[in-house]
């Protein structure tokens, strides 16, 4: 788990992702996916860098805008599952 604050970039500023990258080297676009619940910052973010994404949106909101996750998940079972077999 990371945070922008202590990252030293926020999202979707893909100098977050890269910091995190330079620390953990062995993180891939093959095993890392960003887990987030905003499109602009989160997902966005994701997109940026070539990361699957998934978007947690409990509260169903629709999404309008071209940024496109990879899943979406309403609960914290559905993301575990989605985590587990992917």
């Amino acid at each position: 788990m990371f945070i922008s604050e202590s990252v030293g970039y926020a999202k979707p500023n893909p100098h977050f992702f890269q910091a995190i990258h330079a620390q953990y080297p062995e993180m891939t676009t093959t095993n890392t996916v960003m887990v987030g619940d905003s499109l602009r910052s989160d997902i966005a973010g994701a997109a940026n860098v070539q990361l699957p994404s998934v978007w947690y949106n409990p509260q169903h909101l629709s999404n309008e805008s071209a940024i496109k996750p990879t899943y979406t998940v309403d609960n914290f079972t559905q993301l575990q599952k989605l985590l587990l077999t992917a």
